[in-house]
Order: structure tokens, then sequence, then C-alpha cells
């Protein structure tokens, strides 16, 4: 089986939401492609992208599998997947190095986004997947949102001298609403995302029953 590792940044602590109290978690994944859509996308991974604030592929996979061994079905937490827009023309404009370096930074931003319980990681490519522990739909959208903006205003590689603008698309799905298993999960958060994709990008979708994901209304809050 084909497999990758993705890498989850460590950030310093963000607002909280949901009211759930932050913590510190661990900082890799990696999850092997065996099923369609999300989990055999093929991925691609360059050492010129490491952070130093990366753990083994194997804790994150246990930290995720035990996520989902201590659910209740009350208790719930939520998946975020978000993929940058057009991402493409950067690295055809200004070269695949400057392209390695501004993922480095988005991930951050993404990162920055978000408590110290939840981690963040780049799924491969230019696309991110978020654990929001103890949180629900609602407070999921919230965290969607607030990454969504941070991306759209934030100045790339501005001390580079390049100052590039980017938006992104962000599927939301969250257990027990959406799914209850993590392969289930993930492919609805990732199916939300391409939702957007084949809209207006720079948006949030949430997951349905259907299938048919829906955009989620913009707030000035969060």
């Amino acid at each position: 089986l084909r497999g990758w590792a993705v890498l989850l940044l460590e950030g310093e602590r963000a607002p909280r939401h949901a009211g759930t109290q932050p913590a510190t978690w661990p900082s890799t994944w990696r999850w092997p492609c065996t099923t369609p859509t999300a989990l055999n996308r093929p991925r691609t991974w360059s050492t010129s992208t490491t952070s130093p604030a990366c753990t083994t592929p194997g804790t994150w996979t246990r930290r995720l599998e035990r996520e989902f061994a201590q659910a209740d079905g009350c208790q719930p937490f939520s998946i975020l997947f978000l993929d940058l827009d057009y991402f493409k023309t950067v690295n055809d404009t200004h070269g695949h190095l400057v392209g390695s370096k501004l993922l480095i930074e988005a991930a951050r931003v993404v990162k920055s986004c978000t408590r110290d319980q939840d981690v963040a990681a780049r799924w491969g490519g230019d696309e991110y997947v978020v654990l929001l522990r103890e949180t629900d739909s609602g407070g999921a959208l919230k965290v969607a949102e607030r990454i969504r903006r941070a991306v759209e205003s934030h100045h790339f590689l501005a001390r580079e001298g390049y100052g590039l603008r980017l938006t992104t698309c962000v599927g939301v799905a969250s257990y027990p609403e959406h799914a209850t298993d993590q392969r289930t999960l993930v492919d609805q958060a990732d199916r939300a995302m391409y939702r957007g994709k084949r809209s207006s990008r720079n948006v949030v979708y949430v997951a349905s029953p259907s299938h048919d994901a829906v955009p989620a209304a913009r707030s000035g809050a969060a």
C-alpha cells in the first residue's frame, strides 16, 4: 500500500472555541491510501518543507485512533479539510522553492487560528487538515471561517519581498453529526472542500448526510 507523511506544526496558544480547554498534542500524521477520494489521492512530500516541530507518523495515527476509541457518540470533534486556491500559479510564476516556503508559512497561518489541543497537518501538496477536539460543527465553522479570513488577508513571504495573496476552500465535517468512523469523516470533509472548489472558491462548506455539502454563512464573529 502506498502511504505518505504530512507535517503538523505546533503553534502558539490561540483563542479557545466551543468552550473547551487547551492542551498540547503531537504533530505528524501518516495514513495509508486504501480507499477512494481523500485517502488515496497521490501525495508528495519534500524535505525542503520539513519543520522541526513534528513527531512520528505513528504518534499521530495513535492519537487519532484514540479520539475515536474514546468517542461515546455524544462528545463531538471535527475535521477541517483545506486546499489553497490556484496555488499552482505560485509555482509556475515564482518557482517551486518559493512555493515550498509559502506552504510552510500557510501551515503556520492555519495553526495560528487553532488551539494548542487542535492539530493542523499538511496533508500533501497544497492541502491541509485540522483536527478540532471537543468541537461541534458550529464551533468548527467558526474556526474554518477564521482560517479562511486569515489566509485571505495574509501577505505571504512578505519579508522575502513577495507579499503574495492567496485564498482557500475549507470543508467541515463533525463527529457524530456527519460520520461515526474516521475514514468517512475525512471523506465528508474532503467532499465539502471540493464542493467549494467547484463553486466560488474562498469559501467554507459544511458536510451533509446527502453528500451535497452546503456553503456556510460568513460571519464577522469567530
